[in-house]
């Protein structure tokens, strides 16, 4: 019994060091290289990242006899995987944008993303609609746009209610989520990575709205209690 009690906790340490030696590497590699990555890049990233250490955490879980510290053991996981996918969202919202921006400056001689501000709902959505029906630009970039800002804020449906009780309550919830995108998109106008677009805040919002529902869906309840992460 303590033998395997020993196994579990050491391949959990060599798990969790494996993702700490594995991040500052990515780290160390996009700043000496300078290198983007692409969505597809970030969610493998993401990947490799979360499911170690998501499997390492329930392992460690599975060997405490207080269900408090069971508990708190997942839930600081869950915490980490909060910041890790509030790095990706800063690196896509405002360290992609702006490598890109000075590539552009340095490589062309114009800037790509001038002082931009859309508040007329549904504006933007109606004219990636319309380019769509019309073949006026690639399908793709308009699929891309619009998907891309559906899902980006997704993962705060789940996340947030998991780490905070009182954003368990939808209309808390929507109002927290509404000061967070209205927030990024004033960032980004004030930065000059991006423009302040309502249509990209109700995207944002739908695309969390989405998650949250799923979130409050019995049959994932149930399977979040038993893995501790939400408590009985």
């Amino acid at each position: 019994m303590k033998k395997s009690l020993l196994l579990k906790r050491l391949i959990t340490m060599i798990v969790y060091l494996g993702e700490l030696l594995f991040v500052f590497y990515i780290g160390i590699g996009y700043f000496k290289s300078g290198a983007m990555f692409d969505v597809v890049d970030l969610f493998l990233i993401a990947s490799i990242f979360c499911i170690p250490a998501g499997v390492a955490t329930c392992l460690i879980a599975s060997t405490m006899q207080e269900y408090d510290k069971k508990v708190r053991t997942v839930r600081a996981f869950v915490f980490a995987v909060f910041l890790f996918y509030a790095l990706i969202l800063f690196y896509l919202l405002f360290m992609g944008r702006y490598r890109l921006r000075a590539w552009t400056i340095g490589n062309v001689g114009f800037n790509i993303n001038a002082f931009n501000i859309n508040l007329v709902p549904f504006r933007t959505i109606a004219t990636y609609i319309r380019q769509y029906f019309s073949g006026s630009i690639n399908k793709s970039i308009i699929i891309e746009n619009l998907m891309g800002n559906l899902f980006v804020f997704a993962p705060m449906g789940l996340l947030l209610p998991c780490l905070f009780k009182s954003l368990r309550k939808f209309n808390k919830f929507i109002i927290a989520m509404i000061i967070i995108l209205v927030a990024v998109e004033s960032a980004q106008l004030l930065t000059n990575t991006g423009s302040m677009d309502i249509d990209d805040i109700i995207l944002n919002l739908a695309g969390a709205i989405i998650f949250f529902a799923v979130w409050k869906l019995h049959v994932l309840q149930q399977l979040l209690k038993k893995f501790y992460i939400v408590e009985m």
